[in-house]
């Protein structure tokens, strides 16, 4: 006779680790549950209710749990039409979470590059696409960019596949079709804008100073400007640094920044203003250590990083920078670094779209919409300024609830 109990408990554990890089990003999460089940076979029995066994072999078994499968990231099959790769177990992954490519030795899969990671696009437990997910609420129309939840980890040039899911009467991203391939153009880590081709997307900015604008006639004077009638463009006010708490290294005192769009980028001895705001109705959280609307020097660590001080910079070994602290609240705010006393053409907003109304092959005014009156500008306080013709897309239907893009592999 067999006498056999089994159970099953389940304990659920999440750790989450973000990271930036700019060349590598070293680290480890660890989670931890613990379940302490009572598992128990017996056979009732007692001196006033015995209970007699009349057998051979008496075999009494308690068990608890069961082995389970988990794939190791070793890939099953790769579907290069469909972009599709299968593990040959389950691979334990949601949408959104990020992945590191190795090759194990082997040739690199086309449309990716080894040692960087990817968004995961969860398809099944075993089928998976690369990409990065968001919703209608992450597109600013005006502004033309999608800011992804987390960071991206995209590059300028990547060549990514535009998809969506229908539901309730939403449509695709205005200016976006549904399985088309559009290249990106990186704004921060957040941010990005896509093109509809590679040259779009890389194209340097068309430089003015404030004396080519003359605020009379709101006309911009720029030789040989080779705008047409109506293009979308870009404008770009003097560097403003923009970055998440999660940007912030508080235990070396560093803040990654990333590169400026215009190529204006902050140097050691350069005097910032630091601003926050809230994001998605919620409160503003100053990062520890900083004061909204304070006043601090730029030290430059490398291309991507800077560190704060609260005097001027010496560059002699002597200098004591900011002690940056991290919360969740300043986490989930957006931080504002700008030159001090600089400021964008009044009438104008840093990163907004706005449409050329060519007057000669040199001169061009700018407006709000395509055919619309040309914007009152005034430069007074104003710095050097920059244009892009990147044009991403616009917004102008109902988008879709989730939509995706993906790598083509």
């Amino acid at each position: 006779m067999t006498l056999r109990a089994s159970a099953i408990t389940d304990g659920d554990a999440t750790a989450r680790r973000t990271g930036l890089s700019f060349g590598g990003d070293f680290g480890m999460i660890k989670g931890n549950s613990t379940v302490t089940p009572d598992v128990a076979a017996m056979i009732d029995s007692s001196a006033a209710n015995p209970t007699v066994v009349k057998a051979g072999a008496v075999d009494i078994e308690a068990t608890h749990g069961s082995p389970v499968a988990m794939s190791d990231g070793t890939l099953a099959s790769i579907d290069t039409n469909a972009d599709l790769l299968t593990t040959s177990a389950p691979h334990g992954l949601k949408t959104g979470d990020r992945i590191t490519y190795t090759t194990n030795g082997n040739p690199a899969i086309g449309g990716l590059v080894a040692d960087r990671s990817y968004g995961v696009i969860v398809l099944n437990d075993t089928v998976v696409k690369l990409g990065n997910p968001f919703v209608a609420e992450n597109v600013n129309d005006a502004f033309d960019t999608i800011r992804f939840s987390t960071q991206h980890g995209l590059q300028t040039g990547d060549l990514l596949e535009y998809g969506h899911k229908f539901g309730d009467g939403a449509s695709a991203i205005g200016g976006l079709l549904n399985g088309v391939k559009y290249y990106v153009r990186v704004i921060d880590s957040l941010t990005v804008k896509l093109g509809t081709s590679l040259a779009q997307v890389t194209q340097g900015l068309k430089s003015f100073q404030v004396s080519a604008v003359d605020a009379a006639s709101n006309v911009v004077t720029l030789a040989n400007h080779g705008f047409s009638n109506n293009q979308a463009v870009t404008y770009r006010a003097p560097r403003t640094a923009s970055f998440n708490g999660y940007a912030v290294d508080d235990a070396a005192e560093k803040i990654a920044i990333g590169p400026a769009p215009n190529g204006n980028d902050f140097q050691t001895g350069d005097r910032v203003t630091y601003t926050v705001s809230g994001v998605d109705g919620r409160a503003a959280v100053a990062i520890g250590g900083l004061s909204n609307g304070g006043s601090y020097y730029v030290y430059r660590v490398d291309a991507e990083t800077v560190k704060l001080s609260t005097a001027a910079i010496k560059n002699d070994g002597t200098d004591v920078f900011v002690n940056l602290t991290r919360s969740s609240g300043a986490d989930q705010s957006l931080h504002k670094l700008t030159r001090f006393g600089e400021k964008a053409i009044t009438g104008l907003e840093d990163g907004r779209t706005y449409y050329v109304k060519t007057i000669d092959a040199n001169q061009f005014q700018l407006s709000a919409s395509a055919g619309g009156a040309a914007i009152d500008v005034n430069t007074t306080g104003v710095a050097a300024c920059s244009i892009s013709a990147s044009k991403v897309s616009t917004c102008p239907e109902p988008a879709s609830k989730a939509s995706i893009i993906w790598r083509s592999i």
